[in-house]
């Protein structure tokens, strides 16, 4: 596995968030569990890797199609302009490029 590659294949960002990162702290991410191939692996940052954790790309999108509804009890928040929610529109950084 050549880390320089997968760091380089969207230009020192996380493929899924678009955030960036460093080599030093990118997670490598296997898009679909248990395949190794190269087109498979992603440059990922901690929150994302985190998150995904063992799901496949698909369940990874479901569950970010949800998540501002956990966002949505903290309403005082967003009446005080303090968060904004905005859905996630289902396009990953790498869906993108």
């Amino acid at each position: 596995m050549n880390i320089e590659k997968i760091y380089e294949k969207y230009d020192g960002l996380c493929a899924y968030c678009g955030q960036r990162i460093t080599i030093n702290n990118m997670q490598v991410d296997q898009m679909t569990p248990e395949s190794m191939e190269y087109d498979n692996l992603m440059p990922s940052c901690n929150t994302c890797k985190d998150y995904k954790g063992n799901d496949d790309i698909e369940e990874f999108r479901e569950k970010l199609k949800t998540i501002h509804w956990d966002y949505m009890k903290l309403s005082i928040a967003m009446n005080y302009g303090i968060i904004r929610i905005f859905p996630f529109n289902g396009k990953f950084l790498f869906e993108r490029y």
